[in-house]
């Protein structure tokens, strides 16, 4: 008789950790997450994708001497329609396509003005459009833009689930569309041989947002693309749905201004052209990212194979393209002086963001049950965390969410669902009248936990020679 293999445990959502984020920064994510009415993770993933995209290769994090990452960063919301997430992720890229009409504009005037100069008093090449955003996510169309925007943009894309179907590995094909994909993660320019062209770009690199529905990640992030395809290069996040009301308070002005001018002074970092130019973790950082790295590879070690092993292996580089990014968004908003050196604060959020990133992609695809049965889990589980020694009875659950508990009844089955998986006690109450005679207790586990990140206070001095502390409320 074979031995019942237990299921694996529910992992729950834990916030997105808003205080690693620079202030500015954070108070645009809080004030698009307000506006929306949607959770905050929506507005800070989109906000970390747009400065992932400007800054591109313009600068590298140098880890070690023989060790540097870009700060290319593919990013996924994982939602339903309808839970505003699409709204979220407008309203903290339209600065960037605001820039990038701008610049559409500008290379239309340039390119009519030169169309119109003969062939023989044309003393210029031909005008090309500067990229920061494209929707357009086909290798024919991106390489003339990355030829000419060596150092990376960001592919916005409202649905991944069509981007992902159109290459080769998700078309029962050899996969070539998804290596040269990698190549553009890793910032190392493009190759492919067409039928009648090659596509060639010696170097660059591309960042990518967007969403996915539920039941299209389970069918398109399978365990085996997730270890070795383009699906594994992704962070994936699914925040909860959150009931909405109409609301016409809109993101306060001068909000909106700073962060714009952060994007802005990003943009406008020099070009790295073939010089690339670095920015480094002091010694104290530098140490800090050490420990991190030896306790990841330990953990890497101790796994088996598989999508828990490959996240944690990435989750090093995860964190210092993370660091590159946070740092040059505190040096953006004027937090920071120096544009090269990264310190330890900055070193000590980019890690917990890492972690958090690993921990939430694991979750979003630890799916190992049809999509019915785990939305009712993962709900059962965060009221039960919620109520913490109180307990939740089945009926409280009932009441509490009716979408995915028409019954008490079937409250009470998920709930002994995270009994089996010996996530909650199941209490039988005796005593006063009116309390509910039974309740379920959440069991907390080491490997479901990540803390609550405490920004370290580090005095500096910004470009107006006023002392600031990274990492804390201050206005600009």
């Amino acid at each position: 008789m074979q031995k019942e293999t237990k299921p694996s445990r529910v992992k729950t959502y834990k916030p997105f950790p808003l205080a690693t984020l620079p202030p500015g920064v954070r108070d645009f994510v809080e004030h698009v997450a307000a506006t929306t009415q949607t959770d905050s993770t929506a507005a800070g993933i989109a906000c970390l994708a747009a400065l992932a995209g400007l800054i591109g290769s313009k600068r590298l994090i140098q880890v070690t001497p023989e060790w540097t990452e870009p700060a290319y960063q593919w990013l996924g919301l994982v939602g339903y329609s309808g839970d505003g997430k699409t709204n979220a992720l407008k309203k903290c890229l339209a600065p960037i396509k605001k820039m990038q009409a701008e610049y559409e504009q500008t290379y239309r005037e340039q390119y009519t003005e030169w169309q119109e100069t003969s062939k023989k008093e044309r003393t210029l090449a031909e005008p090309q459009p500067k990229i920061l955003i494209t929707c357009s996510g086909t290798l024919e169309g991106l390489s003339s833009r990355l030829r000419h925007n060596p150092d990376g943009f960001l592919l916005h894309s409202d649905e991944l689930s069509g981007w992902l179907k159109s290459h080769g590995e998700y078309k029962g094909g050899g996969g070539s569309d998804a290596e040269v994909w990698i190549r553009l993660h890793d910032g190392d320019g493009l190759s492919k041989e067409l039928a009648t062209d090659r596509l060639y770009v010696a170097r660059g690199g591309i960042s990518i947002i967007g969403g996915i529905q539920p039941a299209i990640l389970q069918k398109q992030f399978t365990e085996e693309r997730l270890a070795s395809g383009l699906a594994g290069r992704f962070l994936l996040a699914a925040p909860p749905d959150r009931k909405k009301k109409l609301n016409s308070e809109p993101i306060p002005p001068h909000i909106k201004e700073r962060m714009a001018e952060v994007y802005k002074r990003l943009e406008n970092l020099e070009p790295a052209h073939d010089d690339f130019k670095y920015c480094e973790p002091t010694a104290a950082a530098a140490e800090r990212f050490k420990e991190f790295y030896n306790r990841s590879e330990t953990q890497r070690y101790d796994l088996p194979p598989g999508i828990g092993k490959s996240l944690v292996s990435k989750r090093p580089r995860t964190a210092a393209r993370f660091c590159l990014i946070l740092h040059l968004a505190a040096w953006a908003e004027g937090k920071i002086k120096s544009q090269y050196d990264i310190e330890p604060p900055t070193m000590d959020a980019a890690i917990h963001l890492a972690e958090w990133f690993t921990r939430e992609t694991r979750r979003v695809i630890d799916k190992n049950q049809p999509m019915q049965q785990f939305e009712p889990l993962q709900a059962a589980a965060i009221a039960l965390e919620a109520a913490g020694r109180e307990g939740c009875s089945p009926r409280q659950l009932h009441r509490d969410n009716r979408r995915l508990f028409p019954t008490s009844g079937d409250a009470e089955k998920t709930l002994n669902g995270l009994v089996h998986r010996e996530q909650a006690h199941r209490i039988e109450a005796t005593g006063s009248p009116g309390r509910p005679s039974t309740v379920y207790r959440w069991l907390p586990h080491a490997d479901d936990e990540i803390g609550d990140f405490k920004p370290t206070e580090e005095k500096t001095t910004p470009q107006n020679g006023s002392v600031c502390t990274i990492g804390t409320e201050s206005d600009l």
